[in-house]
């Protein structure tokens, strides 16, 4: 829970490397005890407001200390951590089958592409993508907002979309937004109101047992207008504020309120781009993308090189690996 709510937004390997030290050092520090309680019988004999009293009575009988209570010792952990790698690189398996640490890396055992797909639409998972999706997945199935952020070409949209498309069930039904340096507020909402009903008087949302997860893709790509606001990200924001909008086509601007409805984005860091206000940030749950290990590169190449020479000789398929 530590590594995926706080260590998330961290960016960079190094980073993580930092973060996964302090939380092992802490769980293997051992718990100290409470300082002693001071007896307030104590007090009272020490000294009063006109200087009496300065010791003990003559003769009478010292009252004996109140016992410490120490508190439970910090034993060790029933399921430590493994030394290899960080907390970054593991899952908790809680199961009846199955209880402890089990590396991301097992989920992609026995992966294989498939050759009918265009490469042009081609996923392959890794221990970066598996991790984020379970907690997206996880996020989005409790009907929290969740926005990835990364550099360009870590696999956001794609490892995303993968989560929407195939790993959700059918309650979850996903709308893609993508937007761009002229998209208009209007386009945006007329878009959005074109995939909800109309429930009651004032009331628009998803056929009833669905959720409509509305996935904003380059979400700080508009550009601001002149006095530096950005009309459709101010649209989303009120929708997550205020639970709606005002719809602009009614003579009376009557407030729409949307119900079942979730947002979840994506965002590129850098290249120039204006910084999302945080006034939407608050809203969601930020997970940060990090770029792709060397080793998670060459699993990449390595799965749509051995597919593409599945189809030659075995010398050839061989050069795969």
């Amino acid at each position: 829970a530590v590594a995926w709510s706080i260590g998330t937004i961290l960016e960079s390997t190094d980073d993580r490397a930092a973060f996964d030290a302090i939380v092992r050092e802490a769980l293997s520090r051992k718990k100290k005890a409470p300082a002693p309680a001071l007896d307030p019988r104590e007090s009272e004999m020490s000294g009063s407001n006109d200087g009496a009293g300065a010791g003990p009575v003559e003769g009478a009988e010292t009252p004996a200390p109140p016992a410490v209570k120490t508190g439970p010792k910090l034993s060790k952990l029933m399921y430590p951590l493994p030394q290899e790698g960080t907390i970054f690189d593991y899952e908790f398996k809680l199961s009846v089958s199955e209880v402890g640490w089990r590396a991301w890396s097992t989920k992609l055992n026995g992966f294989e592409l498939d050759a009918a797909i265009p490469l042009s639409q081609v996923f392959v998972p890794t221990v970066e993508s598996v991790s984020l999706g379970f907690v997206a997945e996880l996020l989005i199935r409790s009907h929290q907002r969740i926005l990835l952020a990364g550099t360009s070409g870590a696999g956001k949209t794609y490892g995303l979309r993968e989560v929407l498309l195939r790993k959700l069930d059918s309650r979850f039904v996903p709308t893609f937004v993508g937007f761009s340096a002229t998209v208009h507020a209007g386009d945006v909402q007329a878009l959005l109101a074109s995939k909800v009903d109309r429930r009651r008087k004032g009331v628009f949302g998803p056929m009833p047992g669905k959720s409509l997860v509305v996935f904003v893709d380059d979400l700080n790509m508009p550009t601001p207008e002149k006095y530096g606001a950005r009309p459709p990200i101010q649209l989303l924001r009120q929708v997550c504020d205020q639970g709606g909008w005002y719809d602009s086509e009614s003579l009376d601007k009557q407030f729409v309120e949307l119900v079942d409805v979730q947002l979840a984005g994506a965002l590129t860091l850098g290249s120039g781009k204006a910084p999302v206000s945080q006034r939407l940030l608050r809203h969601f749950n930020v997970l940060y993308s990090p770029e792709y290990e060397r080793e998670s590169l060459e699993y990449v190449f390595s799965v749509i090189l051995k597919t593409h020479l599945s189809k030659f000789l075995s010398d050839i398929r061989s050069l795969s690996s």
